[in-house]
């Protein structure tokens, strides 16, 4: 609370609860989901492109942090 975070973000390949807990708990957003370790599913086609590879898992990453911090 006291650093003003604008988002927090769930990660793809865990429980989504503890950050549901801490966005409740801070007062602050959840940004979304983003890929850390695990990359989507292999034609998860998302704003054109495939977030079953390196590059649509980084485009994801990239404008689901972006748009969060608008």
């Amino acid at each position: 609370k006291a650093k003003k975070i604008k988002a927090i973000f769930v990660e793809s390949s865990v429980s989504p609860s503890a950050i549901q807990r801490i966005s409740r708990d801070a007062g602050v957003k959840i940004g979304g989901e983003i890929f850390s370790d695990a990359m989507g599913t292999p034609g998860q086609i998302e704003g054109g492109y495939d977030l079953g590879t390196y590059d649509g898992m980084i485009r994801h990453n990239f404008n689901t942090i972006v748009n969060a911090l608008k």
